[in-house]
């Protein structure tokens, strides 16, 4: 009987010459930073580029790809039309991460969270979508001794 050698998994960052690959957690995230930057360039009353805007709508498509496993269910909402998130609180927040509310809040600093004149937090979906891969990602396998056969 041979062994059997544990399934590799591509790390979520990959330099392949002169370009990128990502991944996962990493996909989400590159996809993030992309479109708060393109808020930003709005609130500032500047025009993204067509360049910018396609790396956009090329990571939401392969986000929601990722996500969904699909490659027939690109994104609704072009990027270019939109770049408005969906906001959520502190009790979804809490249910996608597997968490208590209050962990939730103790957690918004890293999920970029908000906190309204009226003390309630707001997150982007996205961002605590992120987090909660970046987390499993980091999460050590199960272990087979631990299973019952």
């Amino acid at each position: 009987m041979t062994p059997s050698t544990p399934p590799t998994t591509a790390p979520p960052v990959q330099r392949l010459g002169g370009s990128v690959l990502l991944q996962g957690a990493a996909l989400l995230d590159a996809r993030n930073l992309v479109v708060q930057g393109l808020r930003a360039a709005q609130r500032n009353g500047i025009a993204p580029n067509d360049r910018v805007l396609s790396l956009a709508q090329a990571l939401t498509d392969a986000a929601h790809m990722s996500e969904t496993r699909h490659d027939d269910t690109l994104s609704a909402v072009p990027v270019a039309e939109s770049f408005t998130t969906t906001q959520i609180g502190t009790k979804e927040a809490a249910q996608m991460l597997g968490c208590t509310q209050r962990q939730a809040q103790r957690l918004a600093t890293d999920l970029d969270g908000r906190q309204l004149a009226s003390r309630a937090w707001l997150f982007d979906r996205d961002t605590v979508c992120a987090y909660r891969l970046a987390r499993e990602s980091h999460r050590p396998p199960r272990s087979e001794s631990n299973s019952t056969h």
